[in-house]
C-alpha cells in the first residue's frame, strides 16, 4: 500500500487532523508478512487518546490518535517507565501532511526524547529489580511442572533485561523489542544468555541459566531478600 492510500483513508475518517505520521516497520524496514503500519493521527479537537486496528486494501492499520497534549504526556511518562514505545514510533516516523509544522515539531521533540534516553534509576528501584530477580530465580530452581518454570523464566527474562538496560540509562522494553534493547544495552551478555536458555531447554538443566544470571546480578550487589524493604 502506498502512503498516499493511507494519507487518503485518514482524511476520509479524520478530518480534523493536524498531523499524520506513519511509523513501524514499513517506515524503517523490517516490514514483513502479516505486519501492520503504525499510524499516528494529531487531532487537537479530540479529549482522550484513542487506537482503531482497521483493515484496509488487506494492510491491518494500527491507529493511533491523539491530541498534542496528550501525546507530550505520553512520551514524557515513557522517559519514566524506560519503555520508549510512542516515543520511538514517533521520533521514526514519516509525516503524510501537517498543518504549521506541527508533525515536524512532534518528531523532533520525539527524536530528542530518544537521543536523551530514559530517567536514570534510583538505588531503590535497582533493589526492588534485585528482590524481584531473587524471588522469581528462587522459584524457578525449584522443581514444578514444566508449564510453570516457563512463565517464571519468561518474567525472569524481562526483569533481567530490564534491570540492565534502565542501570546503563538505556531504553528497555517488552516483547521482541526486550531482545533488543538488551542486545544494544550489553550483548555480551545477551549472547550468554541467549546460549543459557537454549541449554535449559534443550536439557532441562538450569544450573548454567541461573548462574548466568547469577554472575550478572552480582554486579549490582547480588540476590537480596533479607533485609529488603520497601
Amino acid at each position: 500500500m502506498s502512503l498516499e492510500r493511507v494519507k487518503e483513508y485518514v482524511l476520509e475518517h479524520d478530518i480534523n487532523a493536524e498531523a499524520v505520521l506513519v511509523g513501524g516497520s514499513y517506515v524503517t524496514g523490517g516490514a514483513v508478512a502479516g505486519s501492520d503500519m503504525d499510524v499516528v493521527i494529531i487531532d487537537d479537537t479530540i479529549e482522550h487518546y484513542c487506537r482503531e486496528s482497521v483493515n484496509y486494501e488487506g494492510i491491518p492499520l494500527e491507529i493511533f490518535k491523539y491530541n498534542q497534549s496528550s501525546l507530550d504526556m505520553i512520551m514524557t511518562t515513557e522517559s519514566f517507565t524506560g519503555i520508549p514505545f510512542m516515543t520511538r514510533l514517533t521520533a521514526e516516523s514519516v509525516i503524510l501532511l501537517q498543518c504549521k509544522q506541527t508533525g515536524s515539531a512532534i518528531i523532533q521533540k520525539a527524536k530528542k526524547l530518544l537521543t536523551e534516553g530514559p530517567h536514570p534509576i534510583s538505588t531503590s528501584e535497582i533493589d526492588s529489580r534485585r528482590y524481584q530477580i531473587t524471588d522469581l530465580l528462587q522459584d524457578f530452581e525449584v522443581e514444578r511442572p514444566f508449564h510453570e518454570t516457563v512463565y517464571i523464566l519468561i518474567e525472569l527474562l524481562s526483569d533481567v533485561q530490564e534491570l540492565i538496560c534502565r542501570e546503563k540509562a538505556c531504553w528497555s522494553g517488552k516483547g521482541k523489542w526486550a531482545a533488543r534493547a538488551l542486545t544494544e544495552a550489553d550483548p555480551t551478555f545477551q549472547k550468554r544468555l541467549e546460549e543459557t536458555v537454549a541449554h535449559y531447554f534443550k536439557t532441562s538443566k538450569k544450573e548454567q541459566l541461573v548462574q548466568c544470571v547469577d554472575e550478572k546480578l552480582a554486579c549490582y550487589g547480588g540476590r537480596l531478600f533479607a533485609g529488603y524493604i520497601e
